[in-house]
């Protein structure tokens, strides 16, 4: 306040900038530019504002314009924004890497359930009984499944790493219906909800 814009300096990392001198170098070049620069005011505040100018030109002589915007509330939201954006970066590659592990972890385990299911169906099949073998379809059935569901855990981080390629293949509808009820069959039993 009190001052001639000429007075104005532009706040930049290295130097200030002098307003006039910034637009008598527009006037020559003949170009039409936006600047955003900062400053101190009176309260010791740092402010933040945009200059937006514009080339007239009234007879022979060139004049610029400026409009100045108070952008201090808006670039301090920005700066909020893009700290979000980061924090959310680092989630998303939290959460890629706990997905990558907790399946690669899953695997281990489920290899050996599956492994001794099918093992104790091929060589121990007729030597059990039904309701035996039927259990023991049930551990081999939802280890299947298990491994299904880890690898559609490991397909999340390949979508995202954009390394998954699609494979469409035929399925058989009533077998999996039927495959569903089978592995229910227990829980209704049990609950005696035939």
């Amino acid at each position: 306040i009190g001052k001639h814009f000429s007075e104005l300096y532009i706040l930049s990392q290295e130097q200030g900038v002098d307003l006039t001198n910034y637009a008598k170098d527009m006037l020559k070049k003949k170009t039409v530019e936006t600047l955003e620069f900062g400053y101190i005011n009176k309260e010791g505040k740092e402010i933040y504002n945009r200059i937006n100018f514009s080339l007239v030109r009234i007879g022979d002589q060139d004049f610029f314009q400026l409009v100045t915007e108070d952008i201090t509330e808006r670039r301090k939201a920005n700066l909020i924004i893009t700290h979000e954006i980061e924090k959310l970066k680092e989630l998303d590659r939290i959460k890629n890497e706990f997905l990558s592990r907790a399946s690669h972890e899953l695997k281990t385990p489920l290899n050996s359930i599956s492994f001794a299911s099918q093992f104790i169906l091929k060589y121990f099949k007729d030597k059990l009984d039904e309701k035996i073998l039927n259990y023991i379809k049930m551990i081999e059935s939802g280890g299947i499944r298990l491994k299904f569901l880890v690898a559609n855990l490991l397909d999340v981080s390949k979508i995202e790493s954009r390394e998954l390629k699609m494979k469409m293949s035929n399925e058989n509808l009533p077998s999996i219906i039927k495959s569903c009820i089978d592995n229910l069959q227990f829980l209704l039993k049990q609950r005696e909800q035939n």
